[in-house]
């Protein structure tokens, strides 16, 4: 009885593992990211912050990671995920970077009590890049480093497409 009961285990056990069902969309198993970059941002007054709109409507499953160039050290390039906070000495919040976006745009602002106060040094003349990740892939990625970011999605600095963004009024 035991070896009857061990066969129908194993012959069900291949019939399950064998069984295919819908396989969902066929093509390019990989990541389809969409990248951007926006030089010589300004956060000025009144909004302290941009419009960005993609080219491209995206997918309401994908994620969009921005990334601000904080600095360059020993000439490569130090990329920061937003949200970002700077804090006085004291460690109340000063300021941060932070970001909205829908299927369609993005606004990038800074936020904190006296804006008009923060140095030229993180207001003006900023670069940002937008990467856009599918859903499912981005579960897959430490998002707060750059490099693994990139790396994985197979990015190259040539990949950013140059874009222009508009001051919020």
């Amino acid at each position: 009885m035991k070896k009857i009961f061990l066969l129908l285990t194993v012959v069900a056990g291949m019939a399950l593992t064998s069984c295919e069902g819908d396989q969902g969309p066929q093509g390019n198993p990989g990541p389809d990211s969409a990248v951007y970059e926006l030089t010589g941002v300004n956060f000025v007054s009144p909004s302290y912050g941009i419009f960005y709109t993609f080219p491209q409507q995206i997918r309401g499953t994908d994620h969009v990671l921005v990334y601000r160039l904080s600095d360059v050290d020993n000439g490569a390039d130090v990329w920061q995920l937003l949200p970002q906070n700077y804090f006085f000495t004291d460690g109340t919040r000063d300021f941060s970077y932070n970001f909205d976006f829908t299927q369609y745009d993005s606004n990038v602002y800074l936020d904190g009590n006296d804006l008009s106060s923060v140095t030229d040094q993180y207001r003006l003349n900023q670069v940002l890049r937008f990467v856009i990740v599918p859903g499912s892939f981005a579960k897959t990625l430490n998002t707060k480093n750059y490099t693994e970011v990139t790396k994985a999605l197979k990015l190259t600095d040539a990949d950013f497409k140059k874009a222009s963004a508009k001051a919020l009024k």
